[in-house]
């Protein structure tokens, strides 16, 4: 695992007539990734290189102990969201990254780009399947009697080499979006799935399954930055919804995004979550990085 950066600045005192950027190796009149006239106009930007580049996610909860949230070199100079987690024992389960909210925003057409590089996967694969996630997007419910749904993005063991495949789950009405469960390995899916909490009142709303299903959308080349784009549209008139998925370069190419079914989003809040999220056994670390983050509200 690399070293985390956290203080950037830490040798300034040593080179006196340097600035930051020349010690960190990026030029002096460099600009914020967000900042750049082709990325300044997203309703949310995050690329990590400002001086308080965690102040924008104030729902997220600190590192539990077997954990690492801190900086490293980023796609965009100089640095990005690192974020570590195991190995676990078998049940065990960590989740370190970040998380916000949107208050003043409904969930109706959300767009969420990201560029992510995993740098670290340990599956243990047998009758338990190490579960693992890295992306969340919800629609959390403003209403007892209102639909809610979150789109999750889990990872899995690929056959190619140096490679990992993607799955996208929907968990419908969930009080726990943020942990993983393991699938066994006869279960029909090689993926982890998010935690629904209370199944039985997961599925009691909803067409969708009470368990969540695997969504085949590819896999990426470890140790590559990607770039996934991902797009939930909300049906005002009954609930339903269309994804859109993408991710550059897509090593796998992926297979039917699945549609929404009617009364399962609600005009709720949109909420975001990156992280590592790992359910044991893991037969060593899970890394995933983050950067350039953005997000479009519209509807």
């Amino acid at each position: 695992m690399r070293s985390t950066l956290i203080f950037p600045c830490a040798f300034v005192t040593l080179i006196a007539a340097a600035g930051c950027a020349s010690i960190i190796g990026i030029p002096q009149a460099s600009i914020e990734w967000c900042q750049q006239p082709a990325n300044n106009t997203h309703d949310f930007c995050e690329d990590f290189d400002h001086s308080d580049p965690f102040g924008a996610w104030p729902a997220s909860p600190p590192p539990p102990p077997g954990t690492t949230r801190g900086l490293a070199p980023g796609e965009s100079p100089p640095f990005a969201l690192d974020t570590v987690v195991g190995p676990l024992e078998a049940g065990a389960s960590a989740y370190t990254g970040l998380e916000t909210s949107f208050p003043s925003q409904t969930f109706n057409d959300v767009k969420l780009g990201v560029d992510i590089r995993i740098a670290q996967i340990n599956f243990t694969i047998g009758e338990v399947i190490t579960g693992a996630g890295f992306l969340l997007l919800a629609d959390s419910s403003t209403a007892a009697d209102e639909p809610s749904l979150c789109v999750g993005l889990g990872l899995a063991p690929a056959t190619v080499s140096g490679t990992v495949d993607l799955a996208l789950f929907l968990v419908p009405n969930s009080s726990n979006c943020v942990t993983v469960n393991n699938l066994s390995a006869d279960a029909g899916a090689d993926a982890a799935t998010p935690s629904t909490g209370d199944d039985a009142e997961a599925g009691s709303e909803s067409a969708l399954p009470a368990y969540p299903q695997p969504y085949p959308v590819g896999g990426v080349y470890l140790e590559t930055w990607t770039h996934i784009a991902l797009e939930v549209q909300r049906n005002q008139e009954n609930g339903s919804g269309v994804i859109t998925f993408a991710a550059t370069p897509n090593q796998g190419g992926g297979g039917m995004l699945p549609t929404i079914p009617p009364q399962s989003l609600g005009a709720g809040v949109p909420e975001l979550g990156i992280a590592t999220d790992v359910t044991g056994p893991s037969s060593g670390a899970f890394e995933v990085l983050f950067d350039n983050i953005t997000v479009d509200f519209g509807g």
